[in-house]
């Protein structure tokens, strides 16, 4: 289907069937035709078909082509007829029966322009027949007469494409096939101009559309920032009033307590009267005290000097005996340090006498046992002296 719409679009855009790229490749195989055949021989056949059928030697647009064939009958505004159409095609066959002298290669090209001409007439007919079964576009309602045209087109190069065209035969052939195509397309193409136009003008309300749409959407997303900017202001007022309620609790539950504390503060003052009532009373039984207290502070300080007196002379006395025993403690002290140092005297010298004794004990010892060993050796030889000589 989308190559269907594709070809029915360039029907629409261009109704020659590919415009000038059509003749161009028309014209290029022609032209190896003519090459193949002879450049004399092709200008001789062109002069004769000229003079025979006054037709144009050089390929011409549909704008272009305005000399009809031999028998076509005159039209208007680039219109042909079924008769204009037949006319053309008998003095074709005519001048095709005359010319038989082109080499076998010119005339195959020759016939490829024809078959090219003719797959694009069938390619075309396929397009619009198979847009019509779909009934893809309101358009093709009314595209009979433009089938009309394709059937014409493809009546017009049928007999000469089974066979050996000639020169001008391909010529007016593709000339006025590819004319009554144009002329039957006009008024789509009129059609497709006006769509193009309101298309233009959709189009210029689609972007006026569309900038009210962005200045809209601006403004909705200004009005949104604002109503953001509320929100967030909302939030937090009612963020302060749960705050300030919050602080307004606590005052009350602060002033109940300061009630109740100064409620028991007049009960502490009653109390502390009461307390001082009584402690009146004591400070005046305090007082009775206090001058008793007084008197006796007055004896006693009267016996204190007394006392003081007393102590003084005893510490004079102490102070003497304490110096003599100071002196007697130092005399004391040094016959002490004279005697320790005559014990450590006597302490070495028997310390001494002890070494000089233990040396005597080991020689006595050593003494002994020499005696011990004397004796024996005198009762042995006692005893030798006893035995019989």
């Amino acid at each position: 289907m989308h190559w269907a719409n594709d070809k029915y679009q360039l029907l629409l855009t261009s109704p020659s069937l590919c415009g000038q790229e059509m003749f161009q490749e028309i014209r290029d195989i022609l032209e190896s035709a003519a090459d193949l055949a002879g450049k004399d021989d092709y200008e001789q056949q062109q002069e004769q078909s000229n003079a025979s059928n006054g037709v144009q030697q050089s390929v011409a647009t549909p704008s272009e082509s305005s000399q009809s064939s031999i028998a076509a009958s005159p039209r208007m505004d680039n219109v042909i007829g079924m008769d204009d159409l037949m006319a053309a095609n008998n003095a074709g066959l005519e001048v095709f029966n005359q010319q038989q002298g082109h080499k076998a290669e010119a005339a195959m090209l020759m016939q490829a322009a024809i078959i090219c001409q003719w797959a694009r007439i069938c390619e075309a007919e396929l397009a619009i027949e198979l847009l019509q079964c779909h009934g893809c576009s309101k358009a093709l309602n009314s595209s009979m007469s433009v089938i009309s045209s394709i059937q014409q087109s493809k009546l017009l190069l049928a007999p000469a494409l089974f066979q050996e065209p000639s020169m001008p035969y391909v010529l007016e052939t593709l000339s006025l096939a590819i004319s009554a195509q144009s002329s039957a397309l006009k008024p789509y193409i009129e059609h497709h101009s006006k769509l193009q136009h309101r298309i233009h003008e959709h189009e210029v309300q689609a972007i006026e559309l569309n900038e009210s749409n962005l200045q809209m959407q601006a403004r909705l997303h200004q009005l949104q920032t604002q109503s953001a900017q509320l929100k967030a202001e909302s939030s937090d007022q009612s963020n302060q009033l749960s705050l300030a309620q919050a602080a307004n609790l606590d005052l009350s539950k602060k002033l109940t307590e300061y009630q109740q504390q100064q409620q028991q503060a007049e009960e502490d003052v009653e109390k502390w009267k009461h307390s001082c009532a009584q402690s009146k009373s004591q400070a005046e039984r305090l007082q009775a005290c206090y001058d008793d207290a007084s008197k006796q502070l007055a004896q006693l300080s009267t016996d204190y000097e007394q006392l003081q007196a007393s102590m003084t002379a005893k510490q004079t006395r102490w102070d003497e005996t304490h110096k003599m025993m100071s002196d007697s403690i130092s005399k004391l002290e040094t016959a002490l340090h004279d005697a320790v140092s005559r014990l450590r005297q006597l302490e070495s010298e028997k310390a001494a006498e002890k070494a000089t004794a233990d040396e005597l004990r080991s020689q006595l010892t050593v003494i002994n046992a020499k005696l011990s060993e004397y004796t024996r050796l005198s009762e042995t030889m006692f005893n030798l002296s006893r035995l019989p000589h």
